[in-house]
Parts: structure tokens; C-alpha cells; sequence
């Protein structure tokens, strides 16, 4: 499973989007099936595309999560993906924790 989160915007934030990418298979084990327990709470491939303020503020920021997975059907293994745009006060706090983890892990490779 790879999960990128992107966040773009903001008004004296950063001109260039933040793009952070994590792969799970360079993980520890128990912080990979963290992850995936995460993913499995927020159900996060049934969320919505689009959670977004109707009328943003120009500093508002606009976050992305794409999760990347292998599904086997029929024998054959096919990558699927779902990607969520939001801004974070339209989401639950699992989703707005599951970035927060990201960052985390990520912070190192930055």
C-alpha cells in the first residue's frame, strides 16, 4: 500500500504544493499495520472524492490523499487507487490523524 498526501495552499504557506509519499512495505511491521487499521477504521475507500468548504478563505489549505493497493481478482493482482480532496475542518479527526501519521513518518525524509 502507498499512501501521498499533498497540501496546497494556504496564505503564507509554501507557493509549491507539500507532496509526501509513503510506501508501507519500508516500514516497520507494526507501524505498517497501523496504517492499514487507519485506513480500515476511516473505511477510507469509501469516503467521498470531494469534502470541501462551500466558500474557502484564501488561506485555507486544500488536502489530498491518495492510497495506492494490489487487489487480487481472478488470479490476477491490479493496483487500485482513491484519492480524497478536503479541507481539514470538513473531515473527521481519524482522517485529519491519518495525515498527521504521514507527516510523521515522512518527516525524515524530507
Amino acid at each position: 500500500m502507498k499512501l501521498r498526501y499533498c497540501a496546497i495552499g494556504g496564505f503564507a504557506g509554501p507557493a509549491v504544493p507539500q507532496i509526501r509519499e509513503l510506501d508501507l512495505a519500508t516500514l516497520s511491521d507494526d507501524a505498517a499495520d497501523q496504517i492499514r487499521q487507519d485506513v480500515a477504521a476511516l473505511d477510507f475507500f469509501a469516503l467521498p472524492a470531494s469534502q470541501l468548504k462551500s466558500a474557502p478563505k484564501s488561506w485555507d489549505f486544500l488536502h489530498e490523499v491518495r492510497i495506492t493497493h494490489s487487489v487480487e481478482e481472478g488470479g490476477v493482482v491490479q493496483e487500485r487507487h482513491h484519492q480524497v480532496q478536503f479541507h481539514s475542518e470538513m473531515v473527521s479527526a481519524a482522517l485529519n490523524d491519518l495525515v498527521a501519521k504521514i507527516l510523521t513518518l515522512t518527516e525524515s525524509a524530507q
